[in-house]
C-alpha cells in the first residue's frame, strides 16, 4: 500500500496521514491499521498507538498481524503482561509467525523464571536456517539480565555484525560496556545508536545525549 511504502522510507508523518486516509474509506482495514500503529510508535506517540492497536485487534480478531501490532504498542508503554497475552493469542492463530515468535522471545528474556536453556532452545528454533540479528539481540538481553555479561557482549556483537545499523543492539552493548569497561568502550556504540535510533526511542535518545554531553563538561 502507499502508506506502507512511505513508512518504509521512514516518512512517518506522511505514512500516518496516508493510513488515516485509507482507514476513512475502509475503517479498521488491517494493512492500513498496522501502518497507523507502527507510525504512531515511530513518532513516539505510544498512547495513541496502544489505543488504536486495541481497537484494531478487536475488529480483526482472527488476524495475527493485529495481535502483533497491539502487543508491540502495549510493550512500548511498559505493559508487559498485556503484550505477552497479545503475542500468545496471536501465536495460537499462527504458531509459526516469525514476528510473533521473536516478540514473544524478547518478552521471555525479561521473565526471571525462564531459564537460559529455554531461551536458547527457542532461539535455536528461530535460527535453524541461519543466525538472525533480532534473535541474537533478544538472547543477549536474556544473558545480560541473568548475569552473564560476557555472553551478552558476544551476542550483541554478533547481532551488530549481521546488522551494523541495529540501534538497540548498539544501545544495549553500550550500556553493558559502560558498566564493565567504561565510557571509552561504550562511546562508539552510544554514538551509533544516536545515528540510527528511531523517534520511538525518544527517552533513550535524550538520556544518551545527556550522558555524552556530560563527558565534555
Amino acid at each position: 500500500s502507499a502508506a506502507s511504502d512511505v513508512y518504509k522510507r521512514q516518512d512517518f508523518v506522511e505514512a500516518l496521514a496516508l493510513a488515516d486516509e485509507a482507514l476513512a474509506i475502509r475503517p479498521f482495514g488491517l494493512a492500513a491499521g498496522v501502518v497507523k500503529v507502527e507510525a504512531h510508535l515511530a513518532l513516539g506517540q505510544r498512547t495513541e498507538a496502544m489505543d488504536y492497536g486495541i481497537r484494531l485487534r478487536d475488529r480483526n480478531p482472527s488476524r495475527p498481524e493485529a495481535y502483533y501490532a497491539c502487543g508491540k504498542a502495549q510493550y512500548a508503554l511498559g505493559r508487559v503482561v498485556n503484550a505477552r497475552e497479545m503475542f500468545a493469542d496471536g501465536l495460537e492463530l499462527a504458531p509459526d509467525d516469525r514476528l510473533l515468535l521473536i516478540a514473544h522471545l524478547t518478552l521471555l528474556t525479561n521473565d526471571p523464571r525462564v531459564e537460559l536453556g529455554e531461551l536458547q532452545t527457542r532461539a535455536d528454533a528461530l535460527m535453524k536456517d541461519g543466525p538472525d540479528p533480532d534473535v541474537l539481540h533478544a538472547l543477549g538481553m536474556g544473558h545480560e539480565l541473568r548475569g552473564d555479561k560476557a555472553g551478552a557482549d558476544t551476542l550483541y556483537v554478533r547481532a551488530i555484525a549481521l546488522r551494523p545499523l541495529h540501534p538497540y543492539a548498539h544501545y544495549n552493548l553500550a550500556r553493558l560496556r559502560e558498566a564493565t569497561s567504561g565510557m571509552r568502550a561504550a562511546r562508539p556504540h552510544y554514538q551509533a545508536f544516536l545515528e540510527q535510533a528511531p523517534p520511538a526511542a525518544a527517552r533513550e535518545i535524550e538520556a544518551v545525549k545527556k550522558l555524552l554531553q556530560g563527558e565534555h563538561r
